[in-house]
């Protein structure tokens, strides 16, 4: 199922970057993967960024940390 999710969205990227007057990712890694897919497309990075002073903790973090991830990260 993944596999079919890859090929669908991949052909989306591709035809929705080949319609954009300019595409924006978030780091160079994909900007050169879609542009391997759409040679002379405008993609330009838009990196991702936090103000880390704004979503500082409030009070030191705790001695335990819990994580819960929901989803897959393998493709």
């Amino acid at each position: 199922i993944y596999a079919r999710e890859q090929r669908t969205l991949a052909a989306f990227e591709v035809r929705s970057t080949r319609a954009a007057a300019f595409t924006l990712v978030t780091n160079e890694r994909e900007r050169e993967t879609l542009a391997s897919q759409v040679p002379g497309a405008d993609i330009r990075i838009v990196p991702n960024g936090i103000d880390v002073g704004w979503f500082a903790p409030p009070v030191p973090p705790a001695d335990a940390a819990t994580v819960v991830f929901t989803g897959v990260m393998n493709y």
